[in-house]
C-alpha cells in the first residue's frame, strides 16, 4: 500500500511540471506583431515624362514642325527649273527612235512648263487614279492632313498630258513626287526631286 502512494506521488511531480511548463510557454507568446505598412512608391506621371523631355527631342520637333510649313508654291520658278531639270534627265537616260514617241516626250516637256494648284481635299480616284492613290499613301504614311501638302496639276492641254506634281514635307526635306510622267511599273523607283528650303539660288 504505502510503495502504491509513493508512485502516485512521482507521477504528480512528472505531470505537473509539463503543464506549469505549457502554461509558461502560451503565456510567453508574443502578441501578433501588427501588420507591416505597405512601402508606397511613387510613379511618375505621364506629365511629368513629358516635362522631362530631351531638350535636343523638343528642338527637332520644332523644328520639324517649322520646316513642314515653307512648301513652294505650284508656279515657284526654283520648282519649275527643278522639274524640268529632272523630265530632261530622264529623257536623256531613255531615247526614243519612234517619231510618235518623240511627239509624246515633247507634248509632255512643254505641258510641265506651268502648274496651278488644285484642291487635294475630296480628291478621288474619277479624277485621277494614280494620284488619288498616291495622295492617300503620302498622307498615311508621313502622318499628313490636307492642309500639310500641296497638289499641283499641269496646265498642258490634253488627258495624256495630265501630269500632277505632290509636294510634302517629308522628314526634314521637301518632296516633290512627279505623277502620271513615268508609267507606273511595279517595283519601280518613285519620279521625285528634294526641293531645297535654303538654297537662294
Amino acid at each position: 500500500m504505502r510503495g502504491l502512494l509513493v508512485l502516485a506521488a512521482l507521477t504528480a511531480l512528472m505531470v505537473h511540471p509539463v503543464r506549469a511548463a505549457e502554461n509558461a510557454a502560451v503565456e510567453t507568446l508574443p502578441e501578433s506583431s501588427p501588420a507591416v505598412e505597405e512601402e508606397i512608391i511613387a510613379v511618375p506621371s505621364l506629365d511629368d515624362e513629358i516635362v522631362g523631355l530631351d531638350p535636343s527631342v523638343e528642338a527637332s520637333a520644332e523644328i520639324y514642325a517649322a520646316e513642314k510649313q515653307k512648301l513652294p508654291a505650284c508656279a515657284d520658278s526654283r520648282l519649275k527649273e527643278l522639274v524640268l531639270a529632272k523630265v530632261h534627265e530622264y529623257h536623256s537616260e531613255h531615247p526614243v527612235s519612234s517619231i510618235l514617241e518623240k511627239r509624246r516626250q515633247a507634248l509632255l516637256y512643254k505641258n510641265v512648263q506651268q502648274f496651278a494648284e488644285v484642291s487635294a481635299e475630296g480628291f478621288t480616284s474619277k479624277q485621277d487614279f494614280n494620284v488619288a492613290n498616291k495622295l492617300l499613301m503620302v498622307k498615311i504614311n508621313n502622318g499628313l492632313d490636307n492642309q500639310e501638302l500641296r497638289l499641283c496639276k499641269n496646265e498642258g492641254a490634253g488627258k495624256a498630258g495630265e501630269i500632277y506634281l505632290l509636294i510634302y514635307p517629308y522628314g526634314f526635306d521637301i518632296r516633290v513626287s512627279i505623277l502620271n510622267f513615268v508609267p507606273q511599273v511595279s517595283g519601280q523607283d518613285e519620279f521625285y526631286i528634294n526641293y531645297p528650303q535654303n538654297d537662294e539660288a
